[in-house]
């Protein structure tokens, strides 16, 4: 008797925690999956430029003799980015949210790859400029290649599938582009001034 009498006890609690329990499930669903409005945008990097000037008066106030002329400019320009992804999927964090704020980020570590990229070539003589030229027409063959091993590694055969697989493409993409990135800062930062 005192088993079914906890067995019922414990059927009257799901009966009220159950409802609740798929309402919470409901409503985190419909919030992590909206859309980020344009007036949404526009305070998030509004935000963002207030927390870089934060951020670079930080690092100027406390910048040390290692300090290169660049440094705090990039960890400005790459906390920009970070940050963007960051705010993006707090608000959208369904997997397709989460990839396209990851691939919004590859898309703006690219932008300060190029930027980044000006600098150092602008830094080596004509001839140095060239092998530069022509060592990142091979780190975007590898880029290319590198992205399109992860695509089919993504693909349902090998990987089991799941919209996780996005997210995992997404990453490695990111990841390439900001590895280079940081490749090419290490060279910036080696060259005496």
């Amino acid at each position: 008797m005192l088993i079914y009498e906890n067995h019922y006890s414990k059927l009257q609690q799901m009966k009220i925690y159950l409802p609740l329990a798929l309402f919470l499930l409901i409503i985190s669903f419909s919030f992590g999956q909206r859309e980020i409005s344009e007036s949404e945008l526009i305070t998030i990097h509004s935000q963002i430029e207030k927390d870089a000037v934060k951020l670079r008066d930080s690092l100027t106030i406390n910048k040390d003799e290692f300090t290169t002329k660049y440094g705090i400019e990039i960890k400005v320009d790459i906390f920009k980015v970070k940050e963007l992804r960051k705010r993006k999927i707090e608000i959208n964090w369904s997997s397709k949210g989460m990839s396209n704020a990851v691939y919004e980020e590859e898309k703006n570590y690219d932008k300060l790859l190029n930027k980044y990229y000006s600098i150092l070539k602008s830094k080596l003589s004509v001839e140095d400029g060239k092998t530069l030229a022509e060592s990142q027409r091979n780190w975007i063959k590898f880029r290319d290649t590198e992205r399109k091993l992860s695509s089919i590694i993504s693909n349902e055969k090998y990987s089991g599938g799941g919209t996780i697989q996005s997210n995992i493409r997404a990453g490695k993409f990111c990841e390439i582009t900001e590895q280079r990135l940081l490749e090419i800062i290490s060279y910036i930062n080696r060259i005496i001034e």
